[in-house]
């Protein structure tokens, strides 16, 4: 009887040790799978394409003969008188950079607008009016990174500055104006790594004030500096990801092949355990009038042993012998034993899950 509890342990221990070897396996498979679909499904890269638009504007204030200055010229960043101002000249230096190679094509012109602005109202003015001072240049470019634009331009100030004084006197407005220098730049490239095309438009400016008065006014230029990108996904052909996607699959369909096999098991092995603590508190609760519960069973003769394969045959050799029925349990094991003993024989039943 030792051998075979000895045996039931190993059994056991075996089983446990399948089920923990098993449940290790199906989170092997689980994480390997979804390593192989993830990367499987991840057969695109992303392309980007940075630029960035730099420019510069730079000026000169050419002043009218007068008894005060001794230069002709007055450079940027200082502060001026109006009546004295003649010419304006203007350098725009205008660069657009690309992370790759592209191709296409940039226009630029530069326009004068000349408006009479609201007192103390920035945003709105009574009137404007553009002034075309060159005429919009094409120019196309192949497999380059950048372009760059250069351009000179001078500027009559007085013009603009009687063309407000008119505008007011006419109207008997009460207003203040500028004028601002604009170079205008509208750029469309194409890359072979994308389909998207790029397209950039944008403003470079130079705002000055404008009076009928001898006043100082100051020059502010707008030199700004932008940085963008465009991006897109590519999808990638190499036969690997379809391997890893099927691969990936096929092991997941394979864990959850295992883990049925595992939760069906654990099912097996509640059932039988459920069976056998309903087959016991049956027989205890029928038959307690008889049955005693020992802490040790009592000594008996091997010789004289007869084991029995159920109770109700136990209960037929107990309506000869009328002698109490033994029992002790087992709780770890799950396993009960019924002993009767009687003068010439002991008769054995043994209700052990892993049996059921």
């Amino acid at each position: 009887m030792k051998n075979n509890e000895n045996n039931t342990i190993i059994n056991k221990k075996k089983y446990v040790f399948q089920y923990i070897l098993l449940f290790v396996v199906i989170l092997f498979l689980c994480f390997s799978s979804f390593i192989m679909i993830k990367k499987g499904f991840n057969n695109y890269q992303k392309i980007n394409i940075d630029y960035v638009k730099t420019s510069k504007i730079n000026y000169k204030v050419h002043l009218k003969d007068n008894n005060f200055f001794d230069d002709s010229f007055l450079d940027e960043n200082k502060i001026y008188i109006t009546s004295l101002i003649d010419n304006l000249d203007i350098s725009f230096n205008y660069n657009m950079n690309y992370s790759e190679f592209v191709s296409g094509k940039y226009s630029y012109y530069i326009v004068a607008t000349v408006s009479a602005n609201i007192i103390n109202n920035t945003e709105e003015s009574y009137w404007s009016k553009d002034y075309r001072l060159t005429d919009e240049k094409t120019s196309t470019f192949s497999s380059q990174n950048m372009f760059d634009i250069t351009e000179n331009i001078k500027v009559d100030y007085q013009n603009y500055n009687e063309i407000l004084s008119l505008f007011k006197k006419t109207y008997g407005l009460s207003t203040d104006g500028n004028l601002k220098i604009k170079l205008v730049v509208s750029s469309t490239v194409s890359s072979d790594k994308i389909s998207e095309e790029i397209i950039f438009d944008s403003v470079e400016e130079l705002d000055i004030p404008l009076s009928q008065l001898s006043v100082e006014v100051k020059i502010n230029t707008n030199n700004n500096k932008v940085k963008k990108s465009v991006s897109e996904k590519e999808t990638l052909n190499d036969p690997i990801y379809l391997v890893l996607k099927v691969a990936g699959i096929s092991t997941a369909l394979l864990s959850v092949a295992l883990t049925i096999i595992l939760v069906n098991s654990i099912r097996r092995i509640k059932k039988h355990r459920d069976l056998y603590v309903s087959k016991l508190k049956k027989i205890l609760s029928t038959y307690d009038s008889i049955i005693v519960n020992s802490e040790t069973l009592p000594q008996y003769d091997e010789k004289t042993v007869v084991k029995v394969k159920s109770f109700e045959e136990l209960m037929d050799a107990h309506s000869e012998v009328r002698m109490p029925i033994n029992f002790i349990e087992n709780k770890k094991r799950k396993k009960s034993t019924f002993m009767l003993i009687s003068p010439s024989c002991t008769w054995i039943y043994v209700l052990n899950e892993d049996d059921l």
